[in-house]
């Protein structure tokens, strides 16, 4: 489910209504990701709000830099290596379709 992230800014108000101003600083959807780079600067105990569906375990900014690492030093890497693999394998079977004495099966390579 994905989610957008804000953070209410109670020393601007808007000029019609007088309501504080929200920034929207994370977006969640396989990962989580900043939408606004300088609030990756703002205390760690900062609220967050889940504005269009629940917050899932993200609740301050704190949360979202820990999420944002999990993005870039957990699954990430995983799913990194997975389609380097495939890169390569697609590579060796390209190679193998323009090398006329590789022999072949089904028009993919057979690694001998």
């Amino acid at each position: 489910m994905s989610t957008t992230f804000i953070v209410k800014v109670p020393s601007i108000k808007t000029y019609e209504d007088g309501e504080e101003v929200e920034v929207k600083v994370a977006f969640r959807s396989n990962g989580v990701r900043w939408l606004e780079p300088l609030a990756q600067l703002l205390p760690d105990d900062t609220e967050v709000i889940a504005i269009d569906n629940s917050p899932q375990g993200i609740y301050t900014i704190g949360d979202i830099k820990n999420r944002v690492k999990e993005n870039v030093y957990g699954r990430t890497d995983m799913t990194m290596k997975r389609s380097i693999e495939e890169l390569e394998r697609l590579a060796r079977d390209v190679i193998a379709l323009n090398t006329p004495d590789v022999p072949r099966a089904n028009n993919h390579c057979t690694i001998i």
